[in-house]
C-alpha cells in the first residue's frame, strides 16, 4: 500500500525554483487522551542545498496553519536524542520533550 493511499497521511512539499527543497510527511490520528486529533510528524527532510534558508521552518509553519482545520490538539514527533541540531530546531517552534518514545524493530 502506498503511503498516500491512507486518507490520514499527507505530505507537504517546499519548492524552490521548480525543484523540491524539502518535505514534511505527517499523519492525523484520533486521540482519546486529548479529546481531538493528534498529528504525528513522520519525516521532515530538507535538501542539503536548501538548509539554513528557512525551508524547514516554512514547512512547520504550513503544518501549524492546518492544525486548526484538522481539529488537532497536539503535534508530536520522534527525534534521535543525539540530533542536537534537530532538537534545537523543533524547540524553536515550541515543541518540548514530553514523553519517551519506545520502539521495537522486526
Amino acid at each position: 500500500m502506498s503511503y498516500l493511499e491512507g486518507t490520514n497521511n499527507k505530505i507537504l512539499l517546499a519548492e524552490r525554483q521548480g525543484r523540491v527543497g524539502g518535505l514534511l510527511s505527517y499523519s492525523v490520528r484520533p486521540d482519546l487522551y486529548h479529546a481531538g486529533n493528534s498529528v504525528l510528524i513522520e519525516e521532515l527532510v530538507v535538501d542539503e542545498n536548501c538548509r539554513g534558508e528557512g525551508v524547514g521552518g516554512a514547512l512547520i509553519t504550513a503544518l501549524e496553519e492546518r492544525l486548526m482545520e484538522l481539529d488537532c490538539r497536539e503535534v508530536c514527533l520522534a527525534v534521535m536524542p543525539d540530533n542536537e541540531t534537530a532538537i534545537r530546531f523543533y524547540r524553536s517552534y515550541g515543541l518540548v520533550e514530553e514523553a519517551l518514545f519506545l520502539e521495537k524493530h522486526f
